[in-house]
């Protein structure tokens, strides 16, 4: 599951006559709230994310925390959060007077872009709160159908209810006795392979050609699609992008992150692609007698199925009788791309491993695609294909991607690669 999804149980719902109050307590339980008692707290992902929706699917809340121990003050989470919801046209807005314990307190309204999946509308006004007390520094988000003075004010009531359970920190000699504790009878475990890319190595011109393969779903996650991996290399990050993998591809290590990107590379999406393609074209008997442009609008009239999906599945076939089996490989490539650098974030695979891999399959989508555009026309129909649903969200993000000063895309589509790691 990507960072969007986690977040998109969120938002959300709604209030109306006095009700009993109840206190809602973070996973870690280092924070709570308190507020109507009817509302739902969802899995927040994470142990330090608070969620909450009501029953109605129109409003939500969520409460999160980034500890300041592990390398966030506010500009980070200002941009991790705004980034992974498309957050836009935010504008200062009055912060609620008073967060027990909490400084530097300041708010802003804005739009959650994409939201059509959230909350049935294309995007969402939203009404933020960010603060910091000594431990964390947070971010309070009210996400609804209609930002209002009196909304405001309610969910102001909600953010001074607020109340942090911060750990105690120990003294070194209790730190010390600690460690004793844990390592006694235990084998000294392994030092850790985790650090950053040399800056020769992640600015070099063949990691940018590695970036450009993933960057657009990269970019629509919130992630930084200049970095390889897309995520800072924080404990909390680490943490937070294992959890991921283990709930959707079920990769807990070296050997299942290995798995995932053998099955991507020698099967994915594009095996049951191909082979349901093959069977569609023998069962639409004279779909091969009809011009290829006009192949969506001969299947909307023939067969059950409304108009959008009759193209989808005309432009689906119209690759794959140009392309045959890889039709759409480059959606499969594109992941096993992504995957490699989350899982040199997760620490399942070390800087060399990842980068050699990575190498291998860069090599690979050069020598069966000619141009970006044309890498991009089967990434687009494989998301389809993945979805079910139009890939314009991503060919837009492509696009935009494209005219950015200094864009990935405008690395030569030949590069000859360059192993400097």
């Amino acid at each position: 599951m990507c960072l969007a999804c986690l977040l998109s149980a969120m938002l959300l719902t709604g209030c109306g006559v006095e009700k009993e109050k109840k206190v809602y307590t973070v996973e870690n339980e280092t924070f709570s709230i308190e507020m109507d008692g009817d509302w739902v707290q969802e899995d927040g992902a994470i142990d330090e994310f608070l969620c909450l929706v009501s029953q109605n699917g129109h409003r939500g809340i969520m409460v999160l925390q980034f500890p300041k121990a592990e390398g966030y003050d506010m500009d980070v989470v200002r941009e991790k959060l705004e980034s992974m919801l498309k957050i836009d046209f935010l504008e200062s807005a009055e912060a609620p007077e008073r967060i027990p314990g909490m400084q530097n307190l300041e708010a802003y309204t804005g739009t959650v872009m994409e939201a059509e999946d959230l909350t049935g509308e294309e995007e969402a006004p939203c009404y933020i709160v960010y603060g910091e007390t000594e431990y964390a520094s947070y971010a309070f988000l009210y996400v609804t159908d209609e930002i209002t003075p009196k909304r405001i004010r309610l969910f102001g009531e909600v953010c001074a209810s607020f109340v942090e359970n911060a750990p105690e920190e120990e003294s070194p000699e209790e730190k010390e006795i600690l460690r004793e504790e844990d390592s006694a009878g235990q084998e000294e475990p392994e030092e850790e392979i985790w650090e950053e890319l040399p800056e020769e190595v992640s600015g070099s011109s063949t990691v940018m050609w590695f970036n450009a393969v993933s960057a657009v779903p990269a970019c629509r996650l919130g992630l930084d699609y200049r970095k390889f991996g897309g995520f800072t290399l924080t404990k909390h990050d680490r943490d937070l992008l294992r959890e991921l993998l283990e709930e959707t591809w079920e990769v807990t290590d070296k050997e299942s992150a290995e798995e995932a990107v053998e099955w991507l590379l020698s099967e994915g999406n594009q095996k049951e692609f191909a082979e349901t393609m093959e069977l569609f074209g023998e069962t639409l008997e004279g779909i091969q007698d009809v011009a290829p442009d006009e192949r969506g609008a001969w299947i909307y009239d023939n067969y059950e199925v409304d108009e959008e999906h009759a193209h989808l599945w005309a432009s689906w076939y119209n690759l794959y009788e140009d392309q045959g089996e890889t039709a759409i490989a480059a959606w499969d490539y594109s992941r096993a791309m992504s995957f490699l650098g989350f899982f040199y974030i997760a620490g399942y695979y070390t800087q060399e491993e990842a980068l050699d891999e990575s190498l291998e399959i860069a090599e690979k989508i050069q020598g069966a695609w000619d141009s970006w555009d044309a890498f991009m026309v089967s990434y687009f129909v494989g998301s389809e294909w993945s979805s079910e649903e139009s890939s314009s969200d991503l060919q837009e993000i492509y696009n935009e991607l494209k005219e950015e000063e200094d864009s990935l895309f405008g690395l030569e589509w030949n590069l000859e690669f360059e192993k400097n790691w």
